[in-house]
């Protein structure tokens, strides 16, 4: 089996099973959940795998694809830092796997902390 990184367009779906906060979830929705992401079956229906199976899989995509899980209304605010305050280029922002988004988003966090205190020595000398 071959699971894809959650992409922004997954935020809604996943969110509408995991909440604002993944936590205790369902059996059937660990398996709409695997079915979503999984994108090369290998001629297996994740249904018909056992419980144990079933966690297993779940546990690596929980650790390796989820652990990049964030609620709708966090995404947006992010793609609105990450675009300068815009929300121009979301449709866009929607295909991005959420690894890389992540990633995006921390360098362009960390390059904003670097010009602010600039910026304010700047203001201070003023």
């Amino acid at each position: 089996m071959v699971f894809r990184d959650m992409l922004g367009t997954d935020i809604g779906y996943l969110q509408s099973i995991l909440g604002t906060e993944p936590g205790k979830i369902s059996s059937d929705d660990v398996v709409r959940i695997l079915e979503l992401l999984c994108v090369i079956p290998e001629g297996v229906k994740i249904k018909s795998l056992t419980h144990r199976a079933i966690q297993s899989v779940f546990q690596c995509v929980l650790e390796h694809i989820l652990c990049n899980y964030i609620p709708v209304d966090v995404w947006l605010r992010k793609c609105y830092s990450i675009q300068n305050g815009s929300f121009q280029g979301v449709d866009d922002m929607e295909k991005v796997p959420m690894s890389k988004f992540t990633a995006m988003y921390n360098i362009h966090k960390e390059a904003m902390d670097q010009i602010s205190p600039n910026e304010n020595d700047f203001k201070n000398q003023i």
